[in-house]
């Protein structure tokens, strides 16, 4: 899937903080095409004779889905969606893959039901925002939908986040309070310490259920107690939240500035949840019944939109969901022969350890319908055949998304034999490819710049109406600034990403952040910061640097040092080149072009 995360990392986020091995460090690089700042469910190309398959509907140089329409809902707040039948409540819902522990869809609701009437004793009130800065714990899901209980909306923020990344987010986002682990509560702190406000702590236990490093301070909330106090009272919360309430807020960097933050709506995440569900055809996941329900393992990230709006389709779909979180591999492994998933959400070099692995049979992989991997395609030679070998029920699938289109918007068809192509429009879903200099609609086989309109669409970035503007034209379009173009079928393919971000092992880094942060330090007068091909990490910022310190070699260490305690470790720069003046045009606009002609002579 081509997901245009914009500023949190795309899904190759290992969860590294839980002391876990990142999934990089298995694998050699291998030739990979990054597209766009996206994620790419990889599709492999198999030789289908099908010629009877969806097509999209081009009309007024407009592609439209060949799926019908589903009602679009404008009053349901995702508590009821969620709930709305009590079906199945005594599946599983969710499992620790670590621990076991586990959860049914009825020990689901009434945990929410009871933290989330321990949040509004505590003062929260609806509409108020609360942080969840959370690993996959099995908890992650229960603060979801206790916030969602008690009308307050959530902004989730990456654990490995440093306090001043954290800082940023709690500021543009107002939150009002934040659920952590014991591990993250000193960074948590040091965040609100540079905050001229209070915000309430929450700590769940984490995997190891160990309170200790906080169970004597008295500013903090301990979740497991509240849990204790209220679980046998008769609490039944019902949200009055509308439909065009924001739930959720994810930042994204876009290619300029520090992140910003993207307005989700209840009805976003409904609606888009209808939309890729709306046909078998294109659903992932299907509605339990008696004798059936979907299994997943999300190793994911769930801050990332495209896992938290997973994970809430496989509530409403009623699936087991099995949280992993952290790559290991011989616990993933372990976990697919355990569990059978029926699908699988995955990043490239997952599924290059999986395809490493030797032992990996049809024992692991029997009941494998669907995988969809994220961060770029898998071009490599003979994959399809030995990939049929280990998964010889499995469908691999393609898609296009970004945050603010909440997940979806283009899907493949399973019968199409288009092995480069994203899919055509979900339901409700109009997109369009203009021209990148005059702004008229192309046609089939041109290339232009992708936009899209449907109810998934953000109604914009919070508190940041020149973004806006930048981003929604005045007929309502959302631009992505991705390049890409649609087939006589309607099906879509993007060819190109937007030039300035840095792909740093899947994450996703913007130099206008890093320039910021380095411009602040007091011996760096001017800074630029661009990309190069890393043979480990895929890329890798270099910093072009202008200061009067005549000691190069002591104020580059003091950067390295610097900037540890400012940007998130893979943020970090791989190399400091010195210059007089950084190149810009009379408007101020830094020439990269010129940086990068510079940077041929450093090498």
């Amino acid at each position: 899937m081509l997901w245009r995360e914009n500023s949190l990392e795309v899904m190759a986020a290992s969860a590294k903080l839980c002391s876990g091995v990142n999934i990089f460090q298995y694998f050699k690089e291998r030739p990979i095409k990054f597209c766009s700042n996206h994620m790419l469910f990889f599709k492999l190309n198999y030789s289908s004779k099908l010629t009877n398959y969806p097509r999209g509907i081009i009309k007024d140089k407009i592609v439209y889905s060949s799926f019908t329409n589903v009602p679009i809902d404008t009053k349901t707040n995702l508590h009821n969606f969620l709930w709305e039948s009590n079906k199945w409540m005594d599946k599983t819902a969710v499992v620790c893959g670590v621990t076991g522990a586990s959860h049914t869809y009825k020990e689901l609701k009434k945990l929410s039901q009871t933290f989330g009437y321990s949040l509004l004793q505590h003062g929260f009130k609806k509409g108020q925002v609360i942080a969840v800065i959370l690993p996959n714990f099995i908890e992650f899901p229960v603060v979801l939908l206790s916030a969602i209980a008690a009308g307050l909306s959530v902004c989730s923020i990456n654990p490995a986040y440093t306090s001043e990344e954290i800082k940023h987010q709690l500021l543009g986002s107002k939150a009002v309070g934040i659920v952590t682990f014991p591990n993250l509560v000193p960074t948590v702190n040091e965040a609100i310490s540079k905050i001229n406000k209070p915000i309430k702590i929450i700590v769940t236990p984490g995997i190891d259920n160990n309170y200790d490093s906080v169970k004597n301070n008295s500013n903090i909330i301990l979740y497991e107690d509240e849990i204790k106090s209220n679980i046998h009272k008769d609490i039944y919360l019902k949200p009055n939240n509308k439909s065009e309430d924001l739930f959720h807020i994810s930042h994204s960097s876009g290619t300029t500035g520090l992140p910003k933050g993207i307005w989700l709506s209840h009805g976003n995440f409904v609606n888009n949840s209808l939309q890729v569900t709306a046909s078998p055809t294109i659903s992932l996941e299907t509605f339990a019944t008696e004798n059936y329900q979907d299994v997943n393992v999300l190793v994911l990230p769930l801050y990332h939109n495209f896992a938290l709006a997973r994970i809430l389709i496989s509530i409403y779909l009623r699936s087991k969901i099995i949280l992993l979180p952290k790559f290991d591999g011989n616990l993933y492994v372990n976990t697919l022969e355990k569990y059978q998933p029926t699908v699988l959400y995955v990043v490239p070099p997952i599924m290059q350890y999986l395809m490493s692995r030797s032992d990996l049979t049809t024992k692991h992989t029997q009941s494998l319908k669907h995988i969809l991997c994220a961060g770029a395609p898998l071009n490599i030679p003979d994959f399809s055949k030995e990939f049929n070998k280990i998964f010889p029920t499995t469908h691999p699938r393609q898609a296009y998304g970004l945050s603010e289109a909440t997940c979806m918007l283009t899907v493949d068809s399973v019968e199409a034999n288009k092995s480069e192509s994203v899919g055509m429009p979900v339901p409700n879903t109009q997109i369009k490819v203009i021209d990148l200099e005059i702004g008229t609609e192309r046609n089939f086989n041109e290339e232009g710049e992708i936009c899209f309109k449907g109810p998934q669409m953000t109604k914009g970035y919070i508190d940041n109406p020149k973004a806006n503007e930048e981003s929604i034209d005045k007929d309502g379009w959302f631009h992505t600034g991705d390049i890409g173009y649609y087939d006589e079928d309607g099906y879509f393919y993007v060819v190109d990403r937007l030039k300035d971000m840095i792909k740093v092992k899947g994450y996703q880094v913007s130099p206008t952040e890093l320039e910021e942060v380095l411009k602040s330090h007091e011996d760096i007068t001017d800074a630029a910061v661009l990309g190069i091909p890393h043979t480990k990490k895929g890329e890798a910022p270099v910093a072009f640097i202008s200061t009067n310190n005549t000691d190069k070699a002591d104020l580059e260490l003091k950067l390295v040092n610097f900037m540890k305690t400012k940007v998130a470790a893979f943020k970090k720069i791989e190399k400091f080149i010195f210059i007089d003046k950084i190149p810009k045009t009379p408007s101020g606009k830094i020439l990269r072009k010129n940086l990068r002609e510079l940077l041929k002579q450093h090498h």
